[in-house]
């Protein structure tokens, strides 16, 4: 068993997977500590406000990893991953995490 799905062929593509990879990883790690800096009366949007585009980046990624220059895509996983720190710099503490994702383009 490999790490890399067979479809992969090429540096882009594997760059772009594993992108993907690291990126819900990361949130996945994260996730339970921002929450506990979360206000109690403000821990449900904020859950469904911070699993959203961490979720929905999921699909736009594997697009992305079939067809790497795909505009369309890359535009809506920006705007998936810039609403994920805006989302952080909203709710939690973490403000300066939140943007150094969003600079490092994740």
């Amino acid at each position: 068993m490999t790490f890399m799905p067979r479809y992969i062929k090429s540096d882009d593509q594997r760059d772009v997977f594993l992108m993907g990879v690291l990126f819900v990883s990361i949130t996945a790690l994260i996730f339970p500590y921002e929450r506990t800096l979360v206000p109690q009366e403000l821990l449900a949007p904020y859950t469904v406000l911070k699993l959203t585009p961490t979720l929905l980046s999921i699909p736009f990624f594997y697009f992305l990893t079939k067809k790497p220059y795909d505009q369309l895509s890359t535009f809506m996983l920006f705007i998936l991953l810039s609403m994920y720190s805006a989302i952080g710099v909203f709710f939690s503490p973490l403000y300066f995490y939140a943007f150094m994702l969003g600079m490092l383009g994740f």
